[in-house]
């Protein structure tokens, strides 16, 4: 007998990808923030009693469930990291996951999006620090469509580019 192994996780990720989504306007709403405007993901997680501390670690980031809650994140990371971080820690604690440390993404699990949980408070983060809503108010209307209808008038027609010949 053979065992024929998938790659195809066995949750639903767009199923998880809603509830991240929800989520995160959820917390949003409750911490009294819009969902169009940039925040300050420090404060999002002060707001909700979780505390957050920068270490000389090597890693991504951890999240101590306990009282209360804490957030460590490596003070080694770059600064767009250590916020996405913080907001993927945030993740796991308002789904309420148990302790959990993230390792450097160099060291970590090949494939950690196979993981119902870190994909969850990836998703979750995705959508507290950008909100779809946020994205589509700081674009112009349409800005898509015209560029489209920009492309098509520019490019030569079919007639344009042969050739011409006089006779005379």
């Amino acid at each position: 007998m053979s065992v024929v192994r998938t790659t195809k996780p066995c949750f639903s990720r767009r199923a998880l990808a809603t509830q991240g989504m929800q989520a995160a306007a959820a917390t949003r709403a409750n911490a009294k923030l819009d969902q169009a405007s940039p925040i300050c993901i420090y404060g999002l997680c002060e707001t909700l009693g979780v505390l957050v501390r920068f270490n000389k670690i090597n890693m991504e980031g951890m999240y101590q469930r306990s009282l209360p809650p804490r957030i460590h994140l490596s003070a080694r990371r770059p600064l767009p990291r250590r916020a996405y971080n913080c907001a993927h820690e945030l993740g796991h604690h308002v789904f309420g996951h148990g302790s959990s440390i993230d390792e450097l993404r160099e060291d970590a699990k090949a494939q950690p999006w196979e993981d119902p949980k870190e994909f969850l408070a990836d998703t979750f983060a995705g959508f507290t620090l950008m909100p779809i809503i946020g994205l589509r108010r700081a674009l112009p209307s349409g800005a898509g469509r015209r560029r489209r209808r920009r492309r098509r008038r520019c490019s030569p027609s079919p007639a344009s580019s042969a050739s011409v010949t006089r006779r005379s």
